[in-house]
């Protein structure tokens, strides 16, 4: 996530709150101006200023922070934010937590395919029952190649098929 997300966190809570600018700048002792910049994403506010931000909205500073993957808090944040803007879903089925996407909801219709794509390439990278030791390695890798190319090793992929 880019240093929008935490613009757009800010000024989504805010309106939340029914603050305005003006306000939420007055009680972190910046401007509107300053705030504006935030919002808009041409500016990131430095840790200490976004902790006094978070806590003027009576939120956890993770909720505007972009994630930190190593933090299991953070994560937690990050979906949160995917149910804000992406349909997350979190359902209980038979005892044991699930998450899903609800359909039909844009930009879910993206989400859905890139999802099936992921799916298709964790499906390939999975090992036959006579596969080799060099054959599952080769898999593996392939599949790790994929994912830290998307979307980029998809379209090679589809040109290849054809």
């Amino acid at each position: 996530m880019t240093k929008l997300k935490t613009g757009k966190m800010i000024k989504k809570i805010r309106l939340l709150l029914g603050m305005t600018q003006n306000e939420l700048g007055k009680k972190v002792h910046l401007s509107d101006d300053r705030i504006r910049h935030y919002e808009l994403g041409d500016r990131t506010p430095k840790e200490n200023k976004l902790e006094e931000i978070a806590s003027a909205l009576g939120v956890n500073k993770l909720t505007l922070a972009t994630p930190d993957l190593e933090s299991y808090e953070s994560v937690l944040h990050t979906l949160f934010y995917l149910e804000d803007n992406y349909g997350l879903v979190l359902e209980k089925q038979n005892e044991e937590l699930c998450i899903k996407f609800k359909p039909n909801n844009y930009p879910l219709d993206y989400m859905t395919g890139s999802l099936k794509q992921w799916y298709a390439a964790k499906e390939r990278s999975l090992p036959a029952p006579d596969d080799s030791e060099e054959e599952i390695k080769r898999k593996k890798k392939e599949y790790d190649l994929w994912r830290y190319a998307y979307p980029k090793s998809e379209a090679e992929r589809r040109k290849k098929q054809k």
